[in-house]
């Protein structure tokens, strides 16, 4: 309760929660940004149709322990995913290589750092990306990225 207002106390049953907060912008562009987060998941089966399935998970970056960047897809119905990039260090990446199994189309839907949300990046939403086929790491393909510091990007993957 009160999460997607970016409270900044603990739920009270007995307190109403603080809607006057989205008067400030950064609370309002947290409440949006919250806003779209719970439409993705609605909407996108990607998301939670195959939650105990293990084989629709699958690691694309965990081996960047200096960078901190992390990433997967979760796969849904052989032909579509998510793929999630995650840039958890205060430091930008510029063209952070990322490797895959197979050739993707890359449709950006969310991106944390997005001045929409408070952040430092243009909108870039709709964005595609294909995989090369330049081998990474143990995969067959990757593709190239820029990752903001702190930040989240989330891509629609047609396979």
């Amino acid at each position: 309760m009160g999460n997607e207002l970016g409270h900044f106390r603990e739920w009270d049953e007995k307190t109403q929660l603080d809607w006057n907060l989205l008067e400030y912008p950064k609370h309002d562009s947290f409440f949006h940004f919250f806003r779209k987060l719970s439409e993705f998941y609605h909407n996108m089966p990607e998301l939670y149709a195959t939650d105990f399935d293990n084989r629709s998970f699958k690691w694309l970056e965990v081996n960047a322990p200096k960078e901190c960047v992390y990433a997967f897809i979760r796969e849904f119905n052989n032909h579509s995913g998510i793929v999630t990039v995650l840039n958890l260090s205060d430091k930008n990446h510029k063209n952070f290589r990322i490797g895959c199994e197979n050739s993707l189309t890359l449709t950006q839907i969310i991106n944390t750092d997005n001045y929409k949300w408070g952040g430092n990046t243009p909108d870039s939403d709709g964005t595609e990306i294909h995989t090369e086929n330049i081998p990474h790491k143990d995969n067959s393909y990757s593709f190239n990225i820029d990752i903001p510091a702190f930040s989240g990007i989330l891509f629609k993957a047609e396979f």
